[in-house]
């Protein structure tokens, strides 16, 4: 039998996203050690559908402080899409949050965050706009006059609650857009 460091790549993959999948929590957890030391992201969707769905709250703390410290910018559009296609699950906050603690350059996968920010409740509305904030700088002027435009509809629509932390993003763009023109 062939040792895992000798099946191909894609093979040896598969095999740890299915001991991921079918591993017990503690298996699980375990292996978040060994994984933070190799740096690859394959796995990442695997372990991000764990949070949002029916796991111990141990382990899906462990697997956003994981996802909160990884270092490699291959990950940003990983997280960005999987928040894009879970924005509305009720977990979905625990990753908005672990996506601005990363510090990952997440200025060409923002449309996800700004989304939140306009559609969903105060709490995960403000940790996107913290993601926002963190990479705004990076936009270009086309970038932010399209997500201007973006947050303006939303204003619009938003509840009297979310519309100073709206008015407040529409601010950081003009103050942005300004600053590269």
């Amino acid at each position: 039998m062939e040792s895992d460091n000798n099946l191909p790549n894609k093979d040896r993959q598969a095999k740890l996203i299915k001991a991921i999948e079918q591993g017990s929590d503690e298996v699980i957890l375990s292996m978040l050690i060994d994984l933070k030391e190799h740096g690859e992201t394959f796995y990442l969707e695997t372990l991000m559908e764990m949070v949002i769905g029916n796991r111990s709250d141990i382990l899906k703390k462990a697997i956003v402080e994981f996802i909160s410290n990884v270092k490699v910018n291959a990950a940003a559009p990983i997280i960005a899409n999987f928040i894009q296609k879970n924005k509305t699950n009720n977990n979905i906050i625990t990753l908005v949050t672990a996506s601005w603690q990363t510090i990952l350059d997440f200025s060409k996968h923002l449309n996800p965050f700004f989304d939140i920010l306009i559609e969903s409740d105060y709490g995960c509305s403000f940790e996107a706009f913290t993601v926002i904030e963190n990479n705004i700088s990076e936009l270009t002027t086309e970038e932010l006059s399209y997500y201007d435009a973006q947050l303006k509809l939303g204003i619009s629509k938003a509840n009297q609650d979310k519309e100073p932390l709206l008015l407040e993003m529409a601010s950081l763009l003009d103050e942005t857009k300004r600053a590269a023109e």
